[in-house]
């Protein structure tokens, strides 16, 4: 069944046609209630289903304490590293955004294999929702290899595009030498998590 959503004239300095973003939203869903449409929400009927309630909390709990953590545990890594001295803390902090592209692409590819995974495992095809997952750890192993392998191999190439401070320079090559080869396994740990 095909819907026709109008689109909205906007113009912002110059004609263009879009559809507007978080208004647009609200106007969609009203146009599919107005029109009576299959994936119209009923608001009368909305019913709170306590089982499922628990049961949200019972799982969301503990993954919202735990990525918590994860979250609070930089702010005591940067403490740390702070009393080293200025030079420590700028290639900390460039070395972590070098990092953080290894990480961004173990999201990046981790992220899109879930959908598919849960679709195949609740369609009970557990095996096809396996060779998913492996392809998407696999492709994000591989980009996140490049990226350790270039940080590993010219790590003072790689950080003198942030910072030309000699002292700081020393220091985030000796960090990134160490980080480097486990940059390779962050994607293995980021991508179950994802999916």
């Amino acid at each position: 069944m095909h819907s026709t959503i109008p689109e909205v004239e906007i113009e912002c300095g110059h004609p263009g046609v879009g559809y507007l973003s978080s208004d647009g939203h609200v106007i969609r869903l009203a146009y599919l209630n107005r029109k009576n449409h299959f994936i119209a929400v009923g608001f009368r009927k909305l019913r709170v289903d306590k089982h499922l309630v628990r049961r949200f909390a019972k799982i969301g709990f503990p993954s919202t304490v735990q990525q918590s953590f994860v979250s609070v545990g930089p702010v005591f890594v940067t403490a740390c590293v702070n009393y080293f001295g200025p030079p420590a803390m700028a290639a900390f902090g460039v070395a972590g955004r070098i990092d953080m592209v290894a990480t961004m692409l173990a999201i990046a590819i981790g992220m899109p294999a879930t959908a598919p995974t849960g679709h195949n495992l609740c369609a009970k095809n557990p095996e096809c929702g396996k060779v998913r997952f492996e392809r998407a750890l696999l492709i994000g192993t591989i980009l996140s290899g490049a990226v350790a392998s270039i940080a590993c191999t010219f790590p003072k190439l790689t950080l003198s595009m942030f910072i030309h401070h000699e002292p700081a320079l020393a220091i985030g090559v000796k960090y990134l030498r160490i980080v480097a080869p486990t940059i390779l396994f962050s994607h293995r740990c980021l991508a179950p998590q994802e999916s």
